[in-house]
């Protein structure tokens, strides 16, 4: 990103001094979190999209969904075949999550708008799995999960990107985080009601 910055201020392409904006689906989504989080020490971030990221506290999600399902989803298949999923719980695992969770980068992600856009259909993921890291995430958050679509998101782009450009938008425009919509929300463990409170500027 520095070298592509330079060369374009070099050849006088563009003005990029305000920033990035970062995104990418799946594998390319969890790399989007991780520039996002590393964007101290390289160009600046000013904003980032994971679509269908590979989900930031994986070794809880596999143990949902394997509960969930009674096994893992078809996706998976790959990874039972070779073995991957017997080491979840292993050493190694543990280690290497510290070091690609998303979530072990807070302190910096906590600093990066993040517009996160999930599927309601995915065939690796299960669209409730952001009831064990939306919270955690700290600074501005959103989340759109995309309803009729899978995880490649091809039955419903146009409703991912809209969610994508508006949040671009908005950031490119000058807009800042207070002006960008906020909720707060509630959930009843026993009755299962959830209460949402827009707030009345909005």
């Amino acid at each position: 990103m520095k070298a592509a910055q330079e060369f374009i201020r070099e050849h006088k392409f563009a003005e990029l001094d305000a920033g990035w904006f970062v995104m990418g689906i799946s594998k390319r989504g969890w790399t989007t979190y991780m520039v996002g989080g590393a964007n101290q020490t390289m160009a600046k971030v000013i904003g980032i999209v994971p679509f269908n990221p590979i989900i930031p506290t994986l070794i809880k999600e596999m143990h949902h969904q394997y509960k969930s399902y009674g096994g893992f989803s078809f996706a998976f298949n790959d990874y039972v075949s070779t073995g991957l999923v017997e080491n979840i719980d292993g050493e190694i695992m543990a280690r290497a999550s510290k070091l690609i969770d998303p979530l072990s980068f807070h302190d910096r992600l906590k600093h990066v708008p993040k517009q996160i856009v999930t599927a309601s259909d995915d065939e690796f993921m299960m669209m409730e799995w952001s009831q064990f890291w939306y919270d955690r995430f700290e600074g501005e958050t959103h989340l759109m999960i995309t309803p009729n679509a899978e995880h490649l998101l091809l039955t419903n782009i146009p409703g991912a990107m809209s969610a994508a450009t508006t949040f671009i938008k908005s950031i490119q425009s000058g807009h800042t985080s207070d002006q960008r919509p906020q909720f707060n929300y509630t959930y009843n463990n026993e009755t299962g009601e959830l209460s949402v409170i827009i707030p009345e500027k909005f």
